[in-house]
């Protein structure tokens, strides 16, 4: 039998790795029964492969479950990811990190504009209600929509009013009003 058909047993296998020879601890009348084909390598090529394809893991065996009770939904596992692609996956998580702090800067800027704006209704109801204050104390007046509600008896002219108002310092005697408009 040729040395590259040999059948190694697990103590020659060791014997070899320890730094021996295979002839060193080959017995005398090796057993042929199955022959396997064995190719030459290293251990460094042995252990290149076990890193660049790791053997996966055996899945536990699952415990019983009782009974009427569904068993759990798998959750889908992400694949490996590639160096070149963690470059770019890199690269997506610090865009989305920006994009985040910037959302978060808008919405401190939108709850401030929204403060703001708070304030800003509060005194438009301040205003408002005193706004209607005022008009229901000039509605009390006698000149009050005199303007828009005048109607002369005589000549039936619409709107065309005046007062006669004196003046508190001097007692000047002024009209004050609302005259039509004069032929040119």
């Amino acid at each position: 039998m040729a040395d590259s058909e040999q059948v190694l047993t697990q103590e020659q296998i060791d014997a070899m790795l320890a730094g021996g020879t295979v002839e060193q601890s080959i017995p005398a009348e090796a057993p042929a029964e199955n022959p396997v084909s064995v190719t030459p390598t290293t251990i460094d090529a042995v252990r290149a492969q076990e890193t660049e394809a790791p053997p996966p893991a055996p899945a536990p065996d699952p415990a019983p479950l009782p009974p009427g009770v569904a068993p759990p939904m798998a959750l889908p596992v992400a694949p490996p990811v590639a160096a070149a692609e963690s470059g770019a996956l890199q690269g997506t998580i610090d865009q989305l990190s920006q994009r985040l702090a910037q959302l978060e800067s808008s919405i401190q800027q939108t709850e401030q504009v929204r403060s703001e704006f708070q304030a800003w209704v509060g005194q438009l109801q301040t205003i408002a209600s005193t706004v209607e204050s005022l008009m229901g104390s000039l509605q009390g007046t006698v000149g009050y929509g005199a303007h828009e509600s005048f109607i002369c008896s005589s000549c039936q002219s619409q709107g065309n009013v005046a007062a006669k108002l004196n003046c508190t310092a001097c007692g000047e005697e002024n009209w004050w009003g609302w005259w039509p408009p004069q032929p040119q």
